[in-house]
């Protein structure tokens, strides 16, 4: 068995939550993993902080009867640090005190407004949310989910290095078993490629898709439209597939651009968006582009793998069509 740890990066709101951040971070040890707090935040260490996050496994946001350490803009540490890590889709854990705000002492009315909001908002976003009443609540839910959340939140972890060789001896030998069973596969298939449409520089498809807009400190979902043609399309999502690769990479790679491209979108409606998350195409959408992109001739399913799901792979003809569009771009630069 693979002995892999883990790392979280854990947001607070500050001092007033030692006791919940020193059960958490026994907890976490407990298990096997790693921890990491920020304990003074200030403007000089978010640069600081957002490493950490990149570096992360998991995210982990608990709040309790405060909204935390503010930065000059108003917005708390904690609550910045979460937007960040949602931005990078990290998995996120939420712990939340399951109390009555409003029988809470000593925060101002603003500051109870903007908990209420940041709890709301990362109750939708969040992976796995646990609310606690007592410190106790924290050690037994998180190590009953443990188990669960590696396995439907699989990250990259970190592995003994006394293990490291033996798994990539392993890997390469399944790559190298994969790559002549696609190569075969691919060899016998490909002489019956149908001839993909001509002009693919003026077909297009118009899909809607789901995603988070950020203005100052609140957010938003919307469902915008975008219009695309073919070729972009097969731009965008064929590189996935130069080696064999499994259907997910129609989605991730298609969302992924979507995330990077989707303000434009949501300015139109919400011109003072500064940020945007999570974009998900729409799954009619996407099942279109697996399907028109496989009866043109661009890709070609090549086996499954031992999760059972279709592999994939770039054909000759998308591979001419993407290397032409490339060539055409280096033009008219």
């Amino acid at each position: 068995m693979i002995d892999k740890r883990y790392q979280f990066y854990v947001a607070i709101s500050g001092d007033d939550m030692s006791p919940q951040r020193r059960v958490l971070q026994q907890t976490i040890a407990s298990l096997g993993s790693f921890s990491w707090i920020m304990d003074r935040r200030t403007t000089q260490s978010t640069s600081f902080a957002r490493r950490q996050i990149d570096d992360c496994d998991y995210f982990v946001i608990m709040t309790a009867e405060n909204y935390g350490e503010k930065s000059i803009s108003g917005v708390s540490y904690m609550h910045l640090e979460y937007i960040y890590a949602l931005t990078k889709k990290k998995p996120i854990i939420f712990f939340y005190k399951d109390i009555n705000l409003d029988s809470i002492t000593g925060l101002s009315m603003p500051d109870k407004t903007k908990l209420n909001d940041l709890i709301g908002e990362v109750k939708q976003n969040a992976n796995l949310v646990i609310p606690y009443l007592k410190e106790e609540d924290i050690d037994r839910v998180f190590r009953k989910k443990f188990s669960q959340l590696i396995i439907e939140y699989s990250a990259q972890g970190w592995i003994r290095p006394a293990q490291t060789v033996a798994i990539l001896e392993e890997n390469q030998r399944l790559k190298q078993q994969l790559a002549a069973l696609g190569a075969e596969r691919l060899s016998s298939t490909q002489a019956n490629l149908p001839v993909p449409q001509p002009d693919v520089n003026h077909e297009t498809i118009t899909f809607d898709y789901k995603v988070h807009a950020y203005q100052d400190s609140n957010f938003a979902e919307l469902h915008p439209t975008r219009t695309m043609s073919w070729l972009d399309i097969l731009c965008i999502v064929g590189p996935a597939f130069a080696i064999h690769a499994n259907e997910d990479k129609f989605s991730s790679y298609m969302n992924a651009y979507l995330d990077d491209n989707s303000l434009q979108d949501i300015q139109k409606t919400m011109p003072n968006a500064h940020a945007t998350t999570r974009s998900q195409i729409n799954i009619r959408a996407l099942n279109a582009i697996r399907m028109t992109m496989r009866s043109r001739g661009w890709v070609i399913p090549v086996g499954v793998d031992d999760k059972e799901r279709v592999q994939w792979e770039l054909t000759d003809v998308g591979a001419k069509l993407i290397e032409k569009a490339n060539q055409d771009k280096a033009v008219l630069k």
